[in-house]
């Protein structure tokens, strides 16, 4: 894990449902979340903005959010490490590259 950017959660359009895989990657940063105490975790959903209406677009990067705080939660972090926040499509992460901001971008505190 890096601990400046631990990991980004990727989605499909319109969907804030967590796959096998970002699930896995979910379950290693809960592991190394619990083993380091010290450290929290910043949440912040995206939704790409070539798809969807603004509003929807901000509920969705909330839900998108949402989903990752409940994953993390159920692997045993403390709900008082995380931080959660969400953006919608007015910030674009990945300039260029639609699918990649599909995301919720998790990030390391201390």
């Amino acid at each position: 894990i890096n601990k400046e950017h631990a990991e980004n959660i990727m989605f499909s359009i319109g969907s804030s449902y967590i796959n096998k895989k970002e699930s896995a990657k979910l379950k290693k940063l809960a592991e190394w979340l619990k083993a380091n105490e010290k450290y929290t975790v910043d949440i912040v959903g995206y939704a790409d903005a070539a798809t969807g209406t603004p509003n929807v677009n901000l509920e969705l990067s909330k839900r998108r959010a949402e989903s990752v705080q409940k994953k993390l939660i159920a692997y045993g972090v403390a709900e008082n490490r995380i931080v959660m926040g969400y953006k919608g499509d007015t910030v674009q992460p990945f300039v260029g590259k639609v699918e990649e901001n599909r995301v919720v971008i998790c990030a390391l505190e201390f």
